[in-house]
């Protein structure tokens, strides 16, 4: 099951797409340079990385599958879970809060969802409020906020059919790197215009089709593009941190 993530620019009318032109200019940010700042990174790797990296999502899946065994859950819920508390936190620590929520939720069933988070803690409230509402049952397709957390799901749900693209704090160095700036002015860029582009930032499309593109000319799956982006990036397969377990 995948939810509605729209990233694709070809989704949006001509207003729309002049509007993601707009932003282009505005932030200096070119369709190309980062199809080619992402093909060089990628073509840098090491053969036996790369492979690796390419397995990343479809690694992810089999680990939701093992929550939703362990605790008893449907594979999406435990995909849910670990997408509401995904947004700023390592993988290694996703994983570890991912668990805790799926293993704690039920002790606090004679609580409001809010209140609940604040007595299983390991994250934000709001990101751990969400996840239980989902582990409790909820719609995720309603439930599940933000285009980054739709696409991570997707792409941990289902990742041999996913078409989405999770642009993380990872990501946006493809903005970054071609730019010059930094990523304060990334996160400005892939937010910029959500409320007239259908809850999607403009660099959000700009950099997700990049992804795309550059998935299409090396015959891959988008997410698994990011994912060798992302591992040769931050120099490790778990997102630079070994340091969580």
């Amino acid at each position: 099951m995948q939810i509605i993530a729209p990233s694709t620019i070809d989704q949006l009318t001509a207003s729309q797409i002049g509007t993601v032109s707009a932003v282009n200019i505005k932030f200096g940010a070119y369709f190309l340079k980062m199809i080619d700042e992402i093909t060089a990174k990628i073509d840098s790797m090491d053969p036996a990385e790369a492979a690796r990296a390419g397995s990343w999502y479809f690694e992810a899946n089999a680990f939701a599958r093992e929550l939703a065994a362990k605790h008893n859950v449907s594979m999406e819920i435990a995909a849910g879970v670990i997408s509401a508390v995904s947004p700023r936190m390592p993988w290694l620590r996703n994983k570890k809060v991912a668990d805790a929520i799926l293993a704690e939720f039920r002790n606090y069933s004679d609580l409001s969802a809010m209140d609940a988070a604040k007595s299983i803690g390991m994250a934000l409230s709001v990101n751990v409020c969400m996840a239980v509402r989902i582990a409790r049952g909820e719609s995720i397709a309603t439930t599940l906020t933000g285009i980054k957390r739709r696409s991570f799901f997707n792409n941990i749900v289902d990742p041999t059919n996913s078409d989405s693209v999770t642009v993380d704090t990872w990501m946006l160095m493809a903005f970054v790197n071609t730019t010059g700036t930094d990523k304060k002015t990334a996160l400005k860029y892939i937010e910029a215009c959500e409320k007239s582009l259908d809850g999607t930032g403009a660099g959000y499309y700009v950099i997700s089709d990049s992804v795309r593109q550059v998935a299409k000319r090396m015959d891959l799956k988008p997410h698994q593009v990011q994912a060798l982006y992302w591992t040769v990036v931050s120099g490790s397969f778990d997102g630079s941190r070994t340091d969580i377990n």
